[in-house]
């Protein structure tokens, strides 16, 4: 599969975060490919899934919160199946994600620096701070 001209696409539009459509021209690559009849529904699955994925977490670089009903435009999906997609995510620990169902809200939450990040940064906080103090003496 990574060898199909899509792939290509796909790593493009993951480096730039952009949103992706579902792809219509895969029967003649999966053609060239050698793409049995058996494998090709699996892998457009696969594919179908990576994608939505992909989207999702792509709003959530761009957004904090959005209306469940705009998310569900912007995928191009039902509600039930972006819920699916998101409980995925959030089982995955892929990504932290709540749903307000009753207001219809997609939280994808603060920003949240890693914490071997924040360390350093307290380290390097405190190590200017001796620097100051040493300098004061």
């Amino acid at each position: 599969l990574s060898s199909l001209p899509i792939s290509a696409m796909i790593r493009s539009a993951r480096e730039k975060s952009r949103i992706m459509a579902e792809v219509g021209r895969l029967d003649s690559e999966e053609n060239e490919q050698g793409i049995n009849e058996n494998n090709r529904d699996f892998y457009r699955l696969q594919l179908r899934n990576s994608i939505v994925e992909h989207n999702i977490s792509v709003v959530g670089k761009f957004v904090s919160q959005i209306e469940l009903a705009q998310l569900c435009s912007v995928l191009r999906l039902d509600e039930e199946e972006v819920v699916a997609f998101i409980t995925e995510i959030v089982n995955e620990k892929y990504g932290t994600i709540k749903i307000n169902q009753p207001e219809g809200l997609v939280d994808f939450g603060a920003k949240k620096m890693s914490d071997k990040v924040d360390n350093l940064l307290d380290k390097i906080v405190e190590a200017c701070n001796l620097i100051h103090q040493d300098s004061m003496q």
